[in-house]
């Protein structure tokens, strides 16, 4: 699968998920991602970092399926792409609005700085 999951602890032994993107992110890797998101997925709820290596893109299938993207606590996302940032900003905002909640989402560029605020954001 283009993105996996695993479960991981911040330095300071705090529980997150830790997702990794890369390659051609379809419609199937998407709803994938959901199911292991979902209320009833194994990673609900949980504070997560999400990396998105360089070079991975998502189809527009893909796209319109994360509008039904939920909440988690926290998410730091690390992207490189400025263009692939502006996409998942506007997925992620465009879900915000379909689901009525604020998400607490922020963009990086590297690992250590989204580590440092998905520590902070863990309580």
């Amino acid at each position: 699968m283009p993105i996996t999951f695993s479960m991981a602890t911040t330095p300071s032994g705090k529980p997150y998920v830790r997702s990794i993107a890369s390659g051609v992110i379809d419609v199937a890797d998407a709803r994938h991602s959901l199911n292991e998101l979902a209320p009833s997925g194994k990673y609900n709820g949980l504070p997560m970092l999400s990396v998105m290596e360089e070079g991975v893109s998502y189809t527009a299938e893909a796209r319109r399926e994360f509008r039904d993207l939920g909440t988690n606590p926290a998410v730091a996302i690390v992207v490189s792409s400025v263009a692939l940032r502006v996409t998942l900003n506007f997925v992620l905002k465009a879900s915000s609005l379909r689901n009525g909640k604020a998400s607490n989402n922020k963009f990086f560029t590297s690992e250590t700085e989204a580590m440092t605020w998905l520590e902070a954001q863990i309580h």
